[in-house]
């Protein structure tokens, strides 16, 4: 867990003697600034220097962190902050303190204890002696690796091109798949929804979808920098919008397995046992998350083997009507067909959004436009063969 400071310290130049207001304006007058928060009993300390602007004010911030392998949302975070002046002989001049400033996982303040105490609308103001210390809290987030800033341009870029949404090495193709389609058509519940989830580890759609995550917290531990986070699909690693909104979804459609990543062993047994979708899991989006009516899992259209390209043409064209309706489909495949190669494999391995599809039934040829992997792909010339033994059906919603 980690605490947000920022502070900002103004010297009354009145009080100032001409000696230390000419050091001032040289900037020779120096600052020094340390905090010292309390968690369970475990300590830890944060302190630096800052110097003064010629109107007398300094200013700094950062975070206090907590490491812990887990965070009790009831604890209560114990704060102590004090800023020291010193002047270019390094002798102390002022000293003032903020003292058992408490904050827990969803109070800004809970309670503070400080020496002359000046409440203000959002934090606090100290008179002591000849200055003032104003103090500004942030209440950290629940996913508390990644900050407000990230998660505002992540959404706010995914909103204007949905296609950036990305599971990277993790199996959570089918839960990309639906947040695709939830930033595409409903734009605003989209960004309220990974804002709360974000802020509070719970979020509650537009359409009624509850979602909470695990009171163990056990997605939250992890930041981009740990080990099993999921690379991406194109450079680095996942974006935490996705991370957030993606693992999450699956963490709580699992009806008994926790959902934790492992890069190294993505797809294996832990996993991609874990983190792989159903056809009912990806419905269950489309209707109770994003809100679209007229759900359902189509499975192929069965036809007599020796009329193999009926059964293709017949599928193809009940996909396009969709289409052209406006419908999200959503396409359980093999991963044969992206690679256009006849799969003897029954195991399904991949969702993709379908956004445009057209064949030529003389060529025996699908071309198809796709949302995967964090990218709108365009596959040409797939192969009758290629697509009825890869396809296994498509979730569709309008």
């Amino acid at each position: 867990m980690s605490f947000y400071f920022s502070t900002r310290l103004r010297i009354n130049l009145k009080s100032l003697s001409e000696p230390l207001l000419q050091q001032l304006k040289l900037g020779k007058l120096k600052a020094r600034y340390q905090a010292v928060t309390k968690v369970n009993g475990k300590v830890e300390t944060i302190e630096g220097d800052a110097t003064f602007d010629s109107n007398g004010y300094s200013s700094t911030g950062g975070r206090v962190p907590s490491r812990y392998s887990s965070w009790d949302g009831g604890a209560k975070s114990e704060v102590s902050a004090q800023w020291y002046i010193f002047d270019e002989n390094k002798t102390e001049i002022w000293h003032s303190w903020v003292n058992k400033m408490f904050t827990d996982a969803q109070t800004t303040v809970n309670d503070w204890s400080v020496a002359n105490i000046v409440r203000a609308k959002n934090g606090l103001t100290t008179n002591i002696n000849n200055g003032e210390i104003q103090t500004t809290t942030t209440t950290p987030p629940d996913f508390y690796n990644f900050n407000y800033q990230e998660i505002e341009a992540g959404i706010n870029a995914r909103i204007a091109n949905p296609y950036l949404i990305d599971q990277g090495s993790s199996s959570l193709c089918g839960m990309a798949a639906s947040a695709h389609f939830y930033a595409q058509k409903r734009q605003s519940d989209y960004e309220q929804f990974v804002k709360s989830l974000h802020k509070y580890g719970k979020a509650t759609s537009a359409a009624g979808y509850q979602l909470t995550t695990d009171t163990d917290k056990h997605l939250q531990q992890y930041a981009q920098s740990s080990k099993k986070y999921p690379a991406s699909s194109i450079v680095g690693k996942v974006h935490p919008v996705d991370f957030i909104l993606l693992a999450s979804l699956r963490d709580h459609l699992n009806g008994v397995f926790d959902y934790d990543p492992d890069s190294d062993n993505a797809g294996g047994a832990v996993e991609g046992g874990t983190g792989m979708s159903l056809p009912g899991d990806v419905t269950t989006l489309f209707k109770n998350m994003i809100g679209l009516s007229d759900v359902s899992f189509v499975l192929p259209i069965q036809t007599p083997s020796f009329k193999k390209d009926s059964f293709t043409i017949k599928s193809l064209d009940e996909i396009k009507s969709y289409l052209d309706k406006g419908y999200c489909v959503a396409m359980l495949i093999r991963m044969n067909l992206l690679s256009n190669k006849i799969s003897n494999s029954p195991i399904p391995e991949h969702w993709i959004g379908i956004h445009e599809l057209t064949y030529d039934a003389n060529e025996r040829t699908v071309d198809m436009t796709v949302f995967t992997w964090g990218q709108s792909k365009t596959y040409s010339k797939i192969s009758f063969g290629a697509f009825n033994t890869n396809f296994l059906g498509f979730a569709k919603g309008l």
